[in-house]
């Protein structure tokens, strides 16, 4: 059995499992709340996993890449959706503590 290979599918596979489950539960709970798609995409609530699987999946592309060139693509992508996750994690933290802080203060 070819270990690695089989390590390297099951890593893009979970990340674009993950990027769709995110994508899902966006919709459905933008469906719940009355909330317009292209207004609930930008929720970092969803941003934040949906870019963690897209990480997993372009990880899981470069490992599996044949050039190097094609390697070096799929990390850079990879690097640009870390940066995502992190923003969204940080925006996400931000808007928690501004919300509380307005709930203390009234």
């Amino acid at each position: 059995m070819d270990w690695p290979a089989l390590l390297r599918g099951a890593l893009w596979i979970t990340g674009l499992s993950i990027a769709l489950a995110s994508f899902s539960h966006m919709r459905w709970t933008a469906k719940q709340e009355g909330v317009p798609l292209r207004m609930a995409v930008s929720w970092d609530s969803f941003l934040a996993p949906f870019f963690a699987g897209l990480t997993l999946f372009a990880a899981g592309m470069a490992w599996g890449a044949q050039a190097t060139w094609e390697a070096i693509a799929w990390a850079v992508i990879a690097v640009i959706f870390i940066a995502q996750v992190g923003w969204s994690v940080r925006s996400a933290r931000r808007g928690l503590s501004e919300r509380s802080e307005s709930h203390e203060t009234h």
